[in-house]
């Protein structure tokens, strides 16, 4: 993972156009009181790949990004081989924004504060979540 770039490249947003992010599943029993995990699909061409984004819950500000799971590698190797790309850490939080701006999120964030309830998180206002560069 890299951390030194401060913005989402002009590189990450021309392969954005040209790949589907889809969710793929939703196991409320994965998650945590202050980490909500969901599975991803990357699909470009013939070809696809899981990975799973980690939301931190407790944090003043939106934070997500692809957990450091056995399927983070895949990913890495997936945007290198179809893209010569190298994710970083920014494109990884543009991910995660993409992904909970989407009607499906929405409705697992309900599920979850249903499990929940006492929990208070800046996440339930996702609804709302911007996507710039």
């Amino acid at each position: 993972m890299y951390l030194f770039q401060e913005k989402t490249t002009q590189d990450f947003t021309s392969i954005l156009s040209k790949l589907s992010i889809s969710i793929y599943k939703f196991d409320i029993n994965q998650c945590e009181e202050r980490t909500f995990y969901i599975t991803i699909r990357f699909w470009y061409a013939n070809h696809f790949i899981f990975g799973e984004l980690i939301y931190l819950l407790d944090r003043e500000e939106f934070f997500g990004a692809l957990s450091l799971n056995n399927s983070y590698t895949d990913v890495q190797r997936f945007f290198e081989e179809h893209f010569d790309y190298t994710l970083l850490h920014t494109d990884e939080i543009h991910i995660a924004r993409l992904v909970a701006a989407t009607p499906k999120f929405q409705e697992y964030i309900q599920q979850y504060k249903c499990k929940f309830p006492t929990y208070k998180l800046n996440l339930f206002q996702l609804a709302r979540v911007s996507v710039h560069n």
